[in-house]
């Protein structure tokens, strides 16, 4: 299912994980809920977040090793461990209790925090 989330074209997978579309950007693009960057190495990523779920998504195009990767706060002000994956992280929380993620696309990358 193709989206459009504030303007730019994204991919809902099965599992909602944002991937993105074919449409590169070279600048981030940043929201309070949505952030949308590119590495050097030329591979694209995408965050987001809800109260109750937190997804960072890494795209097909360029040559970045590096995982998709995606820690939350909740409500009692405590961060998650972080998780990745090669190609998209998702962090759910059935109670809505997430008020923030940080997203990066490496263990050692900039990070990247957005919020519901």
């Amino acid at each position: 299912m193709i989206k459009i989330a504030h303007g730019l074209s994204v991919v809902a997978t099965a599992t909602t994980a944002l991937l993105l579309a074919a449409t590169q950007v070279s600048a981030t693009a940043q929201y309070d809920d949505f952030v949308q960057w590119q590495r050097s190495c030329g591979t694209d990523y995408a965050g987001t977040v809800t109260k109750k779920k937190a997804v960072t998504g890494k795209a097909t195009n360029g040559s970045c090793a590096g995982h998709a990767w995606l820690g939350v706060k909740y409500k009692n002000g405590r961060w998650s461990n972080w998780k990745h994956d090669a190609t998209e992280a998702v962090i759910k929380s059935r109670g809505g209790n997430i008020v923030k993620a940080v997203h990066k696309g490496c263990a050692d990358c900039k990070k990247y925090y957005t919020e519901p």
